[in-house]
C-alpha cells in the first residue's frame, strides 16, 4: 500500500497527514456504525441532509470571514474574494456529492453489514487501487510499473487475508 501511494520520497505535509488521519478514523467509525444499518439508501441520505447543512455553514463562514475580516482570513490563507459560488460550482458539488458519493456510501452501507468488521476493514484496503486504476481510464494517468506492482501486492495481501 505505501509503494502505492507514495509517489515521492519526500515527507508528506504534517496538516495533511494529520487531516487524512482524521478522515480515516472517520472512514472508519462511519463504516462501523453503517453495520447496523437496516436501510443503507435512507441512512446514507439522512446522513448526506447533516454533512451538507454543515458543509453550507462552514462555507458560509469561510466565505463570511474572507470578505468581513480580512486581516484574519489572511492568517487562515484566505483572501477576500478568493471563495466564490458559481452556479456551476454549485452543481459540480452537488453531482460529486449525492450522485458519486451517495451512491458509494449507499452501496457501502448495504455491504458491510455482510462483511462483518474485520472483513470490512480489508476490503476497504483496495479502494486507493480501485481509485488509481479507474484514474487510467478516465484522467488519462499512465499505467505504471509502481501501479502494477503494488495493486497486484495489495490484491494478493487482500485475497490472502480473507482465505477462510
Amino acid at each position: 500500500m505505501v509503494w502505492l501511494v507514495s509517489p515521492g520520497v519526500g515527507a508528506p505535509d504534517l496538516l495533511g497527514s494529520a487531516l487524512m488521519l482524521l478522515a480515516g478514523i472517520g472512514w472508519g467509525g462511519y463504516s462501523l456504525l453503517g453495520r447496523r444499518s437496516t436501510d443503507a439508501l435512507g441512512t446514507t441520505a439522512g446522513n448526506f441532509v447533516y454533512a451538507t447543512a454543515v458543509a453550507l455553514m462552514v462555507g458560509g463562514g469561510l466565505f463570511a470571514l474572507s470578505t468581513q475580516h480580512p486581516p484574519l482570513a489572511a492568517r487562515l490563507g484566505l483572501s477576500a474574494g478568493q471563495l466564490v459560488w458559481t452556479q456551476s460550482g454549485l452543481l459540480f458539488a452537488l453531482a460529486s456529492g449525492a450522485l458519486a458519493s451517495g451512491l458509494g456510501y449507499a452501496i457501502w452501507y448495504s455491504a458491510v453489514p455482510r462483511l462483518g468488521a474485520s472483513r470490512a476493514a480489508i476490503v476497504q484496503l483496495l479502494v486507493p487501487v480501485l481509485a488509481a486504476s479507474l484514474a487510467v481510464p478516465l484522467l488519462a494517468e499512465a499505467v505504471s510499473l509502481r501501479l502494477i506492482g503494488a495493486g497486484a501486492l495489495v490484491l494478493f495481501g487482500v485475497g490472502l487475508a480473507l482465505r477462510r
